[in-house]
């Protein structure tokens, strides 16, 4: 059922990338909104493709199949870059198109045919909506509306670094590849294990360990993400001209981006522990909490990127992206206490 939801989200995200283009591009030149709309309409299908992967691959997950989860998690950029040495240059942007549209498609084709092979059907289809599906529902939405929330806000620090002139949202791109490749990578195995970890806690009720539990994986993750940022912030100018410095990609470019990179990376600590923090109210069924903080955040990132970019220009943006991150695992681990505590009492009783 969730995969026809996935087709009408395309659909209209299809219909509506005239509109979008046109409020988030309004600094773009005419030629370059428009295709930039192309891209978005040929983009489109990814909605689908990209979904009904993640609905694969969390499957795979709850039945403890790490291996195969992270097998099909890493052949979207695998693919995309073939396409990128494979494909005619001639193409231009548009190689990027079919890499990030075919990566997509075999990570839903492959993570659909580990399901089929363990048993699990792997056809959408529609079913009957008894209690539990309906809870089910609930509870995705709520986490559909935090997951938008979270996603608008790479589309408003596109949208404001328009602001600073051409070539920035270019700059703000190529200076979050990093830090985001590290956050992904890490992520992924943090969603795998410790949810299963935390829901095992709640089902037996130990709540009390949960809560010593979630205090040590905070203050080792803590550590951990300030291990990662501080190289990567102070090495960041050598690692971007190591990467990214050929072509048309010049010594200006470098300097401007590596400065992006290293405010990014002081948003991987705060991500790891709110990522952790996140999976603990998951498992409490304390959904609607992480929507709030999911608003929370929304507002001080468009509060944080109009006070930085002022301040420090497109790095501002970036450093805004670390302020919400670490304000948001702080916010995250006080209502998972919270929730925690209420949950201990309340096993207590008679």
């Amino acid at each position: 059922m969730k995969a026809h939801y996935l087709a009408a989200t395309a659909v209209g995200l299809a219909l509506a990338a005239g509109p979008i283009v046109a409020v988030l591009g309004r600094a773009f030149a005419p030629d370059k909104r428009e295709l930039t709309r192309h891209f978005v309409v040929l983009l489109a299908p990814f909605v689908v493709l990209d979904g009904t992967a993640g609905m694969f691959t969390a499957t795979l997950y709850a039945r403890r199949r790490y291996a195969g989860a992270a097998l099909v998690s890493a052949l979207p950029p695998v693919v995309a870059l073939a396409a990128v040495l494979v494909l005619p240059a001639v193409w231009g942007a548009g190689v990027l198109v079919v890499g990030v549209l075919a990566g997509a498609a075999f990570e839903a084709a492959v993570s659909g045919a580990l399901i089929l092979r363990g048993g699990l059907g792997g056809a959408p289809s529609f079913a009957r909506l008894g209690s539990e599906e309906l809870a089910l529902l609930r509870g995705f939405a709520l986490l559909l509306v935090g997951g938008i929330l979270m996603s608008a806000n790479t589309v408003v620090d596109q949208a404001m670094a328009t602001a600073a002139g051409d070539g920035s949202v270019a700059s703000l791109s190529y200076g979050v590849k990093i830090p985001a490749a590290v956050l992904g990578l890490v992520g992924v195995a943090l969603t795998a294990t410790t949810l299963p970890h935390y829901a095992t806690f709640v089902a037996v009720g130990r709540f009390r360990e949960m809560g010593v539990s979630l205090r040590k994986h905070a203050v080792s993750l803590a550590a951990a993400g300030i291990a990662i940022a501080l190289p990567l912030a102070l090495f960041s100018r050598p690692l971007v001209h190591l990467l990214f410095e050929h072509g048309s990609f010049g010594p200006a470019d470098t300097a401007r981006v590596a400065t992006i990179q290293a405010h990014y990376a002081f948003q991987i600590p705060g991500f790891l522990v709110g990522m952790v923090a996140a999976r603990c109210l998951n498992a409490l069924g304390r959904d609607r909490l992480i929507l709030a903080v999911s608003g929370v955040n929304f507002v001080l990132n468009v509060a944080g990127n109009w006070l930085f970019l002022g301040w420090l220009g497109v790095p501002g943006i970036a450093l805004s992206t670390a302020v919400v991150y670490t304000v948001s695992a702080v916010l995250l681990l006080l209502l998972c206490r919270r929730a925690v505590r209420q949950e201990t009492l309340r096993a207590q009783k008679p």
